[in-house]
């Protein structure tokens, strides 16, 4: 702990680099909100309505709305930032852990994989949500979530937590909680996500369904993770087939950091799908 103060003191070695970076970082991404405030500023000027919206330009609107002087000041500046670093880390991370589970799992469920595929012919969004959510239930991107107790509280089962102590929720435990998601909870069961009467994506608890966070951090990029993963795995595997390499997907298992991947190099045989290849298919599951 002393080592790591006197390098940021000091400005030296990982801390040195450190700074730099992120002062890179900073000095880009302020520049991309400089530009979008720039550009608002001359519709605004000209009595115009800008077309496209982005990120930026969407909470300068609705900060605007929240204040009486209709002015942003430098604190707003900052959350846009932020706000902007959370979409280039947390979105490339999570949505690439994601998508490497989802390729894992219909390696293991090849009856799911015939479900998608069959859906994508009929109709695409539905149940192909509720397989991804699914995915990120049972392999979220981040094992725990840290938070800090803002008072003295306690909680149902009577445990009492001190104002400034530091709780943890483990997101993997959370997701095979059999009392939340019943026996079967370690089954992969794309159905549990939709609602059996409508057909739609059922709405959970962030506090049951904690992919994403929960509480006020919940992550500000769930559903442009959801698109990005649809997107990606729809046109993958709409095109072709995607074998992993080690001949039993069960082997894999996780890398555990900050954030839990699939460990080891994920190498799989990509070949292009077509007619013949999907009745193969049909007719080994017929067989099976």
């Amino acid at each position: 702990m002393w080592l790591w103060k006197l390098k940021m003191f000091l400005n030296i070695g990982w801390e040195k680099i450190l700074v730099y970076n992120t002062r890179t970082m900073h000095t880009f991404i302020n520049k991309v909100i400089l530009e979008s405030m720039k550009k608002k500023a001359e519709h605004a000027a000209r009595g115009e309505k800008m077309v496209t919206c982005d990120l930026v330009t969407l909470f300068m609107e609705k900060r605007l709305m929240q204040t009486e002087d209709m002015q942003i000041v430098n604190s707003d500046i900052t959350i846009m930032r932020d706000m902007v670093m959370t979409f280039v880390f947390a979105g490339k991370d999570s949505t690439a852990h994601s998508m490497g589970w989802f390729i894992v799992n219909m390696n293991r469920y090849p009856e799911v994989l015939r479900k998608i595929r069959k859906e994508m012919n009929e109709k695409l969004p539905g149940l192909l949500s509720g397989k991804i959510k699914e995915n990120i239930r049972l392999h979220p991107s981040t094992g725990f979530i840290v938070r800090e107790a803002m008072q003295n509280t306690t909680l149902v089962d009577g445990t009492f937590d001190e104002k400034g102590q530091t709780l943890m929720v483990s997101s993997y435990c959370n997701a095979r909680n059999k009392q939340t998601w019943d026996e079967d909870t370690l089954d992969f069961k794309p159905e549990r996500m939709m609602d059996e009467i409508t057909g739609n994506l059922r709405v959970f608890s962030p506090y049951i369904f904690s992919g994403f966070g929960s509480g006020q951090h919940v992550c500000i990029g769930q559903k442009f993770a959801m698109m990005q993963i649809k997107l990606a795995m729809a046109t993958l595997f709409s095109k072709f087939d995607i074998k992993t390499v080690e001949e039993d997907p069960w082997k894999f298992t996780y890398e555990f950091s900050l954030t839990i991947p699939v460990k080891g190099p994920l190498n799989v045989k990509v070949t292009p799908l077509t007619i013949s290849s999907l009745k193969s298919q049909e007719e080994q599951a017929l067989d099976d």
